[in-house]
């Protein structure tokens, strides 16, 4: 597996990575498994109070930096960096590099209960949970998420015993919505937009393949809770049999 096709792209990759013209389904079609219903206002009040601000920048560890994308941004906005969105951490991931494992723990904080409901239905062996705030005139331009850090050192061994080289999609990311869709809420996959959803909606999608970006242009925050890690037999089921109608109740 070439993993550094699995990386971020340049501006002009992306453009050339799709027809603009052609049906998203040729590059990954948008899973919406369930839907949870429950009262989370607290957590995203905290969340939004332990938030931190971050920059497109930096780089994947032993794999070389993004210069890539980061000269694009540049040259699109005249800056150094923008800022993409603010980020509450809700896992911590450790390394210890005698016995080659990484330990990865929850937050101990009881606002963030509701949360954990909802990533213990999908069933997944978490690598990482944040909750995404994007403000007024953040955005995350066109990009592919990139497994690179998942073959860093750290994680290789996890990777690997988790059948990852063979099946990279093994690793997945999960999107749920906190809110419900307002206009100036943007999010855009391959060819196609992402509206209209309800709080709560979960959806993933072909994450490290199909290019995609955010943005927000409305005068109120838009949270989202990102989960990242490996899928079990049910998380995959919950893919192979997608059902927005399908209410789970935390």
């Amino acid at each position: 597996m070439d993993t550094k096709a699995l990386g971020r792209l340049s501006r002009t990759d992306i453009q050339h990575r799709f027809d603009s013209f052609s049906n998203l389904k040729e590059y990954g079609n948008i899973y919406v498994p369930c839907r949870f219903e429950g009262d989370w206002s607290a957590g995203m009040e905290e969340a939004f109070r332990l938030s931190k601000k971050t920059f497109i920048t930096g780089g994947a560890p032993d794999l070389g930096q993004k210069d890539g994308e980061r000269n694009d941004v540049t040259e699109a906005s005249g800056e150094e960096k923008i800022s993409n969105l603010y980020h509450t951490p809700l896992t911590t991931a450790d390394y210890d590099k005698q016995t080659d494992t990484v330990h990865i723990a929850r937050i101990d904080n009881p606002l963030y209960d509701v949360f954990w409901r909802m990533i213990d239905y999908l069933e997944m062996n978490i690598d990482m949970v944040r909750i995404h705030i994007q403000r007024l005139g953040q955005c995350s331009p066109m990009h592919l998420d990139d497994h690179l850090r998942r073959h860093a050192p750290k994680w290789r061994r996890r990777w690997a015993e988790n059948g990852l080289e063979e099946n990279p999609l093994k690793l997945r990311r999960f999107l749920i919505m906190l809110q419900d869709w307002e206009p100036g809420h943007a999010w855009h996959f391959g060819n196609d937009e992402f509206a209209n959803y309800k709080a709560g909606t979960a959806m993933t999608f072909d994450w490290p393949n199909v290019p995609h970006g955010t943005a927000n242009f409305s005068f109120n925050n838009r949270y989202t809770m990102q989960i990242t890690g490996i899928i079990s037999e049910k998380t995959q089921w919950l893919i192979d049999n997608p059902d927005p109608n399908r209410v789970i109740e935390v």
